[in-house]
Order: structure tokens, then C-alpha cells, then sequence
């Protein structure tokens, strides 16, 4: 007997529709009323532009926004935005449309509905966003004859009122800058978002440069922070801290003015002043994730401007992650930043942590130093990463490391786990130099795990796994050049009377 999609029961259909692939959500939801019904909210919950340039521009971004602004049933739907790919503006070579409609790289305004009605339409979402009439016409016209694809998506977003994440590339092209001038202006509830409240839902940010090779502006990275339900907010290759000024979005932060509870920056190196305003706009950041470096350059530490900004958090932080690319360079020598270890014994609430052995040692510091003073006694897991790396790690870090344990009901009483990881699977020699600290850890029923890579290249050359973000790398974004994860396996080691190494690779 046949058995019809129909028949079946509405929480078993549901749950076909969650498991079928994107691209054929279209065609299922013309298999019936129910079906369309039920696939319609998955179908417009996540939008995803892609394969657009700033001279091209994004080819289906006009009819969606038109549909979109037509049905606003639909836009209460979409609870995900992404825009990865450059979007632009004439002032960018943005090829124009042929007199408002179609050209060979994207699609205009419909052909098929009355013009007074788009220029209607068009009108009232301007005026939602827009408060002066001078204002008013610069965007609309820039709306209505494509020309600037910045303040169509500013139309786009500002109509979509539960979206959630937003992933939008970063930049400096001129239609950037639209956007960047929207998102400043909802931030500080300048008119009409003073009534007009908007993006009052959104939660969760990556913002990723455009440029593969080069450090990339983080105005948007400021201009996010004090959206008002700002909650997470991921940055991948953003500042240059060669710079000499503080970025302008980053000079327009208020003190205490984000309600971010966790940051990361990945490959990205914010110039002192900036990472400054940054952190001190952070009233309550829980979790704080500063990867250093960028993919292609080489770029200074300057671990002194990271601890003195970091200042502003202490009483707030309950993870932190400290590391870097392999690109640092040692600016210890030019007087630069010749701190030693880094101290994190003030930050009262800090529970987990993750740090390169490079920011407890520094550069060739030969003195080795007491690392029992730099923990703060409320630690429960502590990662140190690069051990054994004879460029990130001075040889007395595993001495000074195991001291620290010896010493655990006083420096940390409530530590439970230690991961210890390095390029142990190349150099299986490194293991004999953390012998005592693992013996120790063990002997103090502190669960001690070993993760051991093979130390070779940089993760943009390696054929792996996209990597995840957050503290446990477990959230989703888009793929980002370049951001591929080490292959590392989980080891356990024992040493005999003997003193034999028996090693288990155990995941």
C-alpha cells in the first residue's frame, strides 16, 4: 500500500522538512498545501547571498528586498542573514542597472509591477529610516536606481524584526560605509530609531573582512557593539596595530555602553587604543577569545597594551583565551614589550583558560619566573598551548608550570582540569620535558589531558575541517579563508618504574 506524505502525521512531516537540504525546500513545498505551509518558515528562516563582487554587485539582493518589503508576513520569518561576498556602489565600479532594470550580473526592480507602486513602497521604508528629507532623497535614490547596494541591504535589515545573526562581510568600500552609518545611528537611537526601534532581536555577529590577505577595518565591529540585544559577536582578521589613531567607530564608544557578554577575535591584531575602547565598552563580558596574527603577516605582540586593556574586564571575565598565529614577531628586543609573564590574579571570576605558553614566558626570557602569583585562585580548567615549541615557549614553563600545581591548594584549589598541548606527535621528545608536570597533576586528581599536533605550517595551507567559534568551538559560521582547524590527537601518557613512556593516543 502507498503511502502519501498527507498521511502522515504533522510532527513527523516537520521533521522531514528540518532534515531536507536547502536547495530542495522549494520544490517540497509544492508537493501540497501542508507541505508548503510547513516548509515556508524553514525556507525563509536563514538567507544567504553569495558569488557577488563590488563591480557585479549581489544579483538576486533587489528582487528579495522588494519581495520581502511586499509580504511582511514572510520578513518576520528570517532569523539568519548572510552577506560574505563584496556588495558595492557606482563610487565602487558597481555596474549600473540598465535604467533601473536588469543588467548581465543582477536583477533590478520587477518589470512586471506598476512603478508608482515601487516608488511607494520604496518610500515608506526609506522614511522608516531615514529622518530629514534631504536624507530621505539621497536614499531613495540611491534605493531606487541600485546604485548603491549598502543602503539596499540597510532597507532589507531594518524591515526583518526577529533576526537573530547577521553575517555580513566587512570593509571599506562606499556602500560599507551605509551600512556602517546605519548601524552607528540604531546603536546610539539616533531619529527615528529613537520610536522606530529596530533590530531589536539581534543577538549574534560575525563580521569577516573582505580582503584575504590584508588586516581589514573594524568599524563594524564597533558599530555593533552597542546594537541593543548584542550578545555574541565574532570578528575574523580585523585592525592593524600599526596605526596611529583610534578608529573612528571605536572612538564613538561609551564606557559600560555594550551589552556583549562574549567576544572573540580571530587572526586579528586591534591597535592598542582600539582594543582599549573596545573593552571598556563591555559592561558585563563573560568570555573574552583574542587570537593575535593574521594569516599572511608578520605583526608584533605588544602584550602590554592586550593586559592593560583587559583591565576594564577583570571583574566581569569568566573564560578567557589568549593566543596567536605563528607570525609574532619578537619586539621584546626593541624595547617594545619585554614583559615576561602575563597576570591574570585580579580577575576574581575567571573559571577557564586558555593561553599560549608565549604570554606566561614571553620571548627568550631566560629568568624563569614564579607563575604562582599570575592565576587567579577561583580557576577551575586551565589549556596552555605551544608547550615544548622552543620559539613560543622558553624551556622553564613546564618546571615553573608543575611548581604552580604543587602548590594547587593555594593557587587554585578548584582546578580540575589541565590540557597541556603541543607538537608532541613530531616531537615526541617534548613529552619527557612535562613528565613532572603530568605526574603531578595526576597525583593531585586534577584531570590532565594531552593534545598533541604534528607543529606543521599554518592553518590556511591545511586541507581540515572549518573551524568552530566560541569558547568550545562549537558555533557555525560560513567558511572563512583561511580559518582551518590543527588536526590534533588526545593522548595519554604513562611512565613506568622504570620510567618507560607508554603512550595511548585516545581520540
Amino acid at each position: 500500500m502507498t503511502t502519501s506524505l498527507e498521511s502522515l502525521s504533522e510532527e513527523l512531516l516537520v521533521r522531514i522538512v528540518s532534515f531536507t537540504e536547502r536547495l530542495s525546500l522549494p520544490s517540497l513545498a509544492l508537493a501540497s498545501r501542508t507541505m508548503n505551509r510547513l516548509v515556508i518558515p524553514e525556507l525563509y528562516a536563514s538567507i544567504d547571498f553569495n558569488r557577488a563582487s563590488s563591480d557585479t554587485g549581489v544579483e538576486f539582493l533587489i528582487p528579495l528586498t522588494y519581495h520581502l518589503l511586499n509580504n511582511p508576513d514572510l520578513a518576520t520569518l528570517v532569523r539568519s542573514l548572510s552577506i560574505r561576498d563584496v556588495f558595492g556602489s557606482v563610487e565602487d565600479d558597481l555596474i549600473p542597472l540598465d535604467e533601473g532594470g536588469d543588467n548581465d550580473f543582477r536583477k533590478g526592480w520587477p518589470s512586471t509591477a506598476d512603478l508608482k507602486d515601487i516608488d511607494a513602497l520604496l518610500r515608506g521604508a526609506v522614511g522608516d529610516v531615514e529622518d530629514i528629507e534631504e536624507g530621505k532623497a539621497k536614499l531613495f535614490n540611491a534605493v531606487r536606481d541600485g546604485s548603491d547596494e549598502g543602503s539596499i541591504i540597510v532597507i532589507l535589515i531594518s524591515k526583518l524584526p526577529n533576526l537573530r545573526s547577521l553575517d555580513i562581510v566587512g570593509g571599506m568600500t562606499n556602500a560599507g560605509r551605509e551600512l556602517l552609518r546605519f548601524f552607528q545611528r540604531v546603536a546610539k537611537r539616533k531619529a527615528p530609531f529613537d520610536r522606530n526601534h529596530v533590530l531589536t532581536k539581534l543577538s549574534d555577529v560575525l563580521v569577516s573582512g573582505w580582503d584575504e590577505k590584508y588586516p581589514n577595518s573594524p568599524d563594524l565591529l564597533g558599530a555593533y557593539l552597542e546594537l541593543p540585544s548584542i550578545r555574541r559577536l565574532h570578528g575574523y582578521q580585523m585592525g592593524n596595530n600599526d596605526q596611529t589613531k583610534v578608529t573612528e567607530a571605536m572612538g564613538a564608544l561609551g564606557t559600560g555602553s555594550s551589552p556583549v557578554e562574549e567576544l572573540e577575535l580571530r587572526a586579528s591584531q586591534l591597535y592598542g587604543l582600539d582594543l582599549d575602547r573596545v573593552l571598556k565598552s563591555c559592561r558585563n563580558l563573560k568570555t573574552f577569545i583574542y587570537e593575535v596574527g593574521h594569516a599572511w603577516a608578520w605583526y608584533p605582540l605588544r602584550t602590554s597594551d592586550i593586559m592593560n586593556s583587559m583591565t576594564a574586564v577583570e571583574k566581569t571575565l569568566e573564560n578567557l583565551v589568549l593566543e596567536h598565529s605563528e607570525y609574532v614577531t619578537d619586539n621584546a628586543e626593541d624595547g617594545e614589550d619585554s614583559l615576561t609573564a602575563v597576570s591574570l590574579a585580579n580577575f576574581k571570576e575567571l573559571r577557564c583558560l586558555n593561553i599560549s605558553a608565549l604570554f606566561l614566558g614571553g620571548f627568550k626570557q631566560n629568568e624563569k619566573a614564579d607563575l604562582r602569583s599570575i592565576f587567579p585562585a577561583s580557576l577551575e580548567t586551565l589549556h596552555i598551548t605551544h608547550l615544548g615549541d622552543p620559539t613560543f615557549c622558553v624551556p622553564w614553563i613546564p618546571s615553573a608550570l608543575q611548581q604552580a600545581i604543587e602548590h594547587k591548594d593555594l593557587v587554585f584549589p578548584g582546578l580540575r582540569k589541565l590540557t597541556l598541548q603541543g607538537a608532541f606527535l613530531s616531537h615526541s621528545y617534548r613529552l619527557e620535558e612535562i613528565k613532572g608536570l603530568v605526574h603531578k597533576a595526576k597525583e593531585l586528581g586534577i584531570k590532565t589531558v594531552i593534545l598533541a599536533g604534528d607543529g606543521t605550517g599554518s592553518r590556511s595551507w591545511i586541507d581540515s575541517d572549518e573551524r568552530g567559534w566560541g569558547i568550545d568551538e562549537e558555533v557555525k559560521w560560513k567558511e572563512c579563508w583561511g580559518n582551518n582547524a590543527f588536526d590534533v590527537a588526545t593522548f595519554d601518557v604513562e611512565w613506568d618504574e622504570s620510567g618507560i613512556r607508554k603512550t595511548k593516543i585516545t581520540a
